[in-house]
C-alpha cells in the first residue's frame, strides 16, 4: 500500500537529488543505456520482492524475533557473494574466523531478546510459521539485492554513477508496489485474518494520501488509523507528514552511504558494520531522556557486549582494500 509506494516515491526523489549534488548525471545517455538498465531491472525486481515479502510478514512476526531473523541475510550474502560476484578471500581462514566472531557477537547482543521471546507470551496469531518463513524469504531477497548491486559495481559506468543507479532501480520498483495494493483485500497479507474488497483497498489508498497531507477523514481518526494531535507538539500535529519524511531522508542517506561502502569494500563489509550499529542503536531505547513509557527498554549490558565482539570480529577480518583480502576471479 501507501507505505511502500508512497515512501518509495519520496526517497527516490532524494536519491536523484543526492546524485545530482554529487555531480552524477542520472539522465545522461551514459546511464540510460541497455547494459546499465539490465542491472537496474534485476535490482528493481529484487527490491520490490523484498519490500512486499517484508511488509506482509512484519505484521505477524514479533519484533524481537524479526530482529534476529534479519541477521540471516549475513550468511546468505557471504554465500551469494562467492557464487554471483565470484569473490574469494586470500586469507580465507582469518576471514571465516572473523565472520564467526561477528555471529557470536550478534547472539551475545541478542540475549535480552532471546530471553524475552522464551519467557514472553504472544497472541494467538503471533509468529505463525508461514509468516516466519516469508520473513526469512525477505532476507534472501535482501541479500540477493545487495549482492547483485555489488556485481553491478563491477561495471565502470555504474561505479561512477552508483547513486543514479540507486535512484533508477528504486523508481522502477514503484509500478510493482502500486500494482500490489489490491493484496490488501487478501486475509493475512493485509495484517488481519479477515478478507476485504478491492474497493475498500482503493478507498484506503485515498485515506492514506489524506492522512499524509494532514487532512484525514473522521473515520480514519476515530479508528486510530491516522493520529493527528492538533493540540500536541510539532511531531504530534504534523506526525503523519513529519515521520514519513524523516524515514525517507534516513533511508536515502543510509542506502547512499551503503552503496558507497559496497563499491569500495564489497558487499559483506557494510553489512557486518550494520549488525554492530543495529545492536548499538538498541541502547538508545534504554535512555530515559529519549524513550519513556511504553517505548522504554530496561538497561542491559548484552547489546553493548555484543557490539564490542562484533567490532573485534570485523577487526580480525581486516580492511578489504587495505589488507588485499579480496580478489575477483
Amino acid at each position: 500500500g501507501f507505505l511502500l509506494y508512497g515512501t518509495t516515491l519520496l526517497y527516490t526523489g532524494f536519491f536523484f537529488g543526492v546524485a545530482l549534488a554529487k555531480g552524477e548525471r542520472p539522465f545522461s545517455s551514459e546511464v540510460l543505456n541497455r547494459v546499465v538498465f539490465r542491472h537496474v531491472l534485476i535490482l528493481a525486481l529484487l527490491t520490490a520482492l523484498n519490500g512486499l515479502a517484508f511488509q506482509f510478514a512484519a505484521a505477524w512476526v514479533d519484533g524481537d524475533l524479526s530482529q534476529l531473523l534479519a541477521n540471516l541475510a549475513l550468511p546468505q550474502i557471504a554465500f551469494f557473494e562467492r557464487i554471483i560476484v565470484r569473490r574469494v578471500y586470500i586469507r580465507w581462514r582469518l576471514s571465516l574466523v572473523g565472520l564467526i566472531v561477528v555471529f557470536a557477537g550478534i547472539l551475545v547482543g541478542s540475549v535480552s531478546s532471546l530471553h524475552k521471546m522464551l519467557h514472553g507470551s504472544g497472541g494467538e496469531a503471533s509468529d505463525p510459521w508461514y509468516m516466519v518463513m516469508l520473513f526469512i524469504v525477505s532476507t534472501t531477497f535482501s541479500a540477493l539485492e545487495q549482492v547483485f548491486q555489488d556485481r553491478a559495481f563491477c561495471n565502470p559506468i555504474i561505479k561512477r554513477n552508483e547513486i543514479s543507479v540507486l535512484a533508477w532501480y528504486n523508481l522502477l520498483s514503484l509500478p510493482i508496489y502500486v500494482a500490489s495494493f489490491f493484496l490488501e483485500a487478501v486475509p493475512y497479507l493485509n495484517g488481519t485474518t479477515q478478507a476485504s474488497t478491492i474497493a475498500a483497498s482503493v478507498t484506503n489508498q485515498g485515506g492514506a494520501f489524506r492522512c499524509f497531507g494532514l487532512h484525514p477523514t473522521d473515520d480514519a481518526v476515530a479508528a486510530g488509523g491516522c493520529q493527528v494531535d492538533v493540540e500536541g507538539v510539532f511531531w504530534g500535529r504534523f506526525g503523519p507528514l513529519f515521520w514519513p519524511l524523516v524515514f525517507c531522508i534516513g533511508y536515502a542517506a543510509s542506502f547512499s552511504f551503503n552503496a558507497v561502502l559496497i563499491k569500495k569494500k564489497g558487499v559483506l563489509f557494510p553489512n557486518l558494520i550494520g549488525a554492530g550499529v543495529q545492536l548499538l542503536s538498541s541502547v538508545v531505547f534504554m535512555l530515559p531522556f529519549i524513550a519513556s513509557g511504553a517505548y522504554a527498554v530496561p538497561f542491559s549490558v548484552w547489546p553493548i557486549a555484543g557490539f564490542v565482539i562484533i567490532i573485534a570480529g570485523i577487526w580480525m577480518r581486516g580492511d578489504p582494500n587495505r589488507d588485499g583480502l579480496l580478489i575477483n576471479q
